[in-house]
């Protein structure tokens, strides 16, 4: 089974990072890269995506303006160079898996063991 993917982060290196992952995992396809929340939200218009991988802070806003999409609709895996004592003021009751930078593909891969058989049965 394949899942289509769509990185959210405003720092080209982080998307370059998560963008080389999802090219060794054989079940990812990604549908693009975007910097903002206008950016996700003209994908997600486009295409059906499954999984995204999300920063906390990005241009223009930051995750808290994730409620407004169809939050159920996707398996979200936040990434983040944030301390853990700085995640109580975002909302992520929503996250499936926290990635914090940087992050090895040893670590993406275990994220997404944990959250694919989630979408997996739905």
């Amino acid at each position: 089974m394949k899942f289509n993917c769509i990185i959210l982060d405003d720092e080209p290196l982080a998307q370059e990072q998560v963008e080389a992952y999802i090219s060794q995992c054989d079940e990812l396809v990604l549908l693009g890269k975007v910097s903002s929340m206008q950016g996700l939200e003209r994908l997600l218009n486009m295409h059906k995506a499954d999984i995204l991988f999300l920063d906390i802070k990005f241009r223009g806003g930051d995750i808290n303006q994730i409620a407004k999409l169809k939050i159920k609709d996707y398996i979200i895996i936040v990434i983040t160079a944030l301390s853990h004592k700085h995640l109580d003021e975002y909302n992520l009751k929503f996250a499936r898996d926290i990635l914090f930078k940087p992050f090895s593909l040893e670590s993406f891969k275990n994220s997404l063991n944990k959250v694919i058989p989630l979408k997996a049965v739905k």
